[in-house]
């Protein structure tokens, strides 16, 4: 297994799922939750979570989502995003349903907003609890490539005799998940990657290495986080024509780092990789994707 792992993504509500297809592998933390509702909780299915309220947590930003699933219309709320989308909601049988963009997303960029109004995000439910569900997500068809496959915690649903059931339980469950996530993630080690929306070279991406593993497609105006998981030397690479380019990181506990990527323009068009200081980093990274961006999906 990697050493490292690419996350990444704003439940996809960041850039929808980070430069809306490039959505990596979420590590599972927690084991089964053992709190349960004490009301109509046995044998639970699809149905019974068709309406309700439900949380999601964001891994790349620590944040709890809401969502509020009633009939046709989903309505997902981010505080730290400050933003809440309003999804039509289209069940294609007991446990799989679609979402089609409808509003909302205040912060996000023109060519996001595009996006989300150009396709639309299919859902399969794989298991049901009194807690949470789990689900699998994909564009346009469910057989397509998995973009993300995580959990959805259950405060409010509606039963199929239509009673409504709460979790109490609910807010301290996500708590101390949070608190959690909070004491792994000091233990990680944490790479922001981004390219400065640019015209020159606009539709010329490249593959980004770690160790020769390839973590990320590089395209104009990209923004994307990686977590390592140990520390230590890291070769970070990447090749368009002619030379490969590398820089070296060192990698140590807690730490954030920031790698400015470009694409040099010539006979022979070369990436450039440089590693910033976080001052500069993180100025570069907010503002690398850019509305009405000329890029190659």
């Amino acid at each position: 297994m990697s050493v490292y792992l690419v996350t990444i993504i704003n439940a996809f509500m960041r850039r929808i799922f980070s430069r809306y297809c490039r959505i990596a592998i979420l590590l599972v933390y927690f084991s089964v939750p053992t709190v349960s509702f004490g009301q109509d909780s046995h044998g639970l299915t699809c149905a019974d979570v068709k309406n309700g309220v439900f949380y999601f947590l964001d891994h790349r930003d620590n944040d709890r989502e809401t969502f509020t699933r009633k009939g046709g219309l989903q309505k997902e709320s981010s505080p730290k995003k400050k933003e809440t989308i309003f999804w039509e909601v289209n069940w294609l049988n007991d446990c799989t349903y679609t979402l089609k963009y409808q509003s909302g997303g205040e912060n996000r960029s023109a060519g996001n907003i595009k996006f989300m109004e150009k396709h639309i995000v299919v859902i399969e439910i794989l298991q049901v609890t009194e807690d949470y569900l789990t689900f699998r997500s994909a564009f346009d068809k469910i057989t397509n490539k998995i973009v993300l496959a995580d959990t959805l915690w259950i405060k409010q649903r509606q039963s199929v005799s239509g009673k409504t059931v709460n979790n109490p339980n609910a807010d301290s469950i996500l708590a101390t998940r949070m608190k959690i996530e909070d004491s792994l993630d000091a233990s990680y080690a944490t790479l922001y990657v981004y390219r400065p929306g640019k015209f020159l070279n606009s539709m010329m991406n490249y593959n980004l290495m770690i160790n020769d593993e390839p973590v990320c497609v590089v395209s104009n105006g990209c923004r994307e986080v990686l977590k390592f998981h140990k520390t230590g030397s890291f070769r970070i690479s990447a090749k368009i024509y002619g030379p490969e380019q590398v820089v070296t990181l060192d990698v140590k506990q807690g730490e954030s780092y920031y790698i400015q990527c470009l694409c040099i323009w010539g006979i022979a068009s070369h990436p450039a990789l440089t590693i910033m200081n976080k001052e500069e980093g993180k100025a570069g990274f907010e503002t690398a994707e850019k509305a009405n961006l000329i890029h190659k999906e």
